[in-house]
């Protein structure tokens, strides 16, 4: 089948943290394929080293996000969990 992404589309991974601190600080990341949004900070911290896992991941298959099969993409955030 083919691949019917657009190419000028951009994929990115969306972290959302639901949870939050009292500090009143509002926690935001962004990498090359990922946005972190919210959380507490230990919550923040997880999903950052998550993300980092996940771009890792693709790495190590030889792609990233933009190139990424749907099975690749599985696999690195299978990968991310174990690491």
């Amino acid at each position: 089948m083919a691949d019917r992404r657009d190419p000028n589309t951009t994929r990115l991974l969306l972290g959302l943290g639901l949870d939050r601190d009292d500090d009143g600080h509002t926690h935001i990341t962004k990498g090359d394929e990922f946005l972190l949004l919210g959380g507490s900070r230990e919550t923040h911290e997880e999903m950052q080293e998550r993300a980092a896992r996940f771009e890792f991941s693709l790495k190590k298959l030889g792609t990233n996000l933009q190139h990424a099969s749907e099975s690749e993409v599985r696999e690195a955030l299978e990968r991310a969990k174990r690491l």
